[in-house]
């Protein structure tokens, strides 16, 4: 019990501690997206706006330093986030300054929940709400359902999904 103790002091002591950053010549520390809720996932677009998913099924947007109020696009109503799942990550299109497109891996509810790759269509701060669906993937345990990783500049798809310790690419 004693080592316990001292483990849990250690622990309260070190989680009230801040530790300073040392950062590169030309590198900062700045908040931003202060409000957010469950974020999993982020990109940046050549604007330098920042386009964040939450689990929940909502794409946030942080614009000249600002989490703005209004979602990018909320599709909530679509999205399984029972424990690990919902939005687990997003990625705009290499061409995103030109096509608009957003992808985003999230898990939906119907007609069972399985995991889902879509594209959406950003035009200034708002997306259309039409999804294309681009796969489906066939329904996964509860937990561990993967993320959405990257498109590079040759226009490929990256997609990691794993259970339980096992994985895919």
């Amino acid at each position: 019990m004693r080592g316990f103790s001292f483990g849990t002091l250690t622990l309260a002591i070190l989680s009230q501690m801040s530790f300073a950053a040392t950062y590169p010549p030309g590198f900062v520390e700045k908040q931003v997206g202060a409000g957010l809720i469950s974020p999993a996932g982020m990109d940046f677009a050549p604007d330098g706006r920042l386009f964040i998913g939450q689990q929940k099924g909502q794409i946030r947007l942080v614009k000249n330093d600002t989490l703005l109020t209004a979602p990018v696009i909320n599709f909530q109503s679509k999205v399984d986030y029972n424990t690990e799942r919902g939005v687990t990550g997003i990625a705009l299109d290499p061409n995103f300054a030109t096509n608009g497109y957003i992808y985003v891996y999230y898990t939906a509810k119907a007609p069972t929940s399985h995991n889902r790759l879509s594209r959406f269509t950003v035009t200034g701060d708002v997306a259309d709400t039409t999804e294309t669906i681009l796969f489906d993937l066939p329904t996964l345990p509860t937990r561990d359902g993967g993320t959405f990783t990257s498109i590079n500049v040759s226009g490929t798809t990256t997609l990691a999904v794993w259970h339980m310790g096992g994985g895919l690419v």
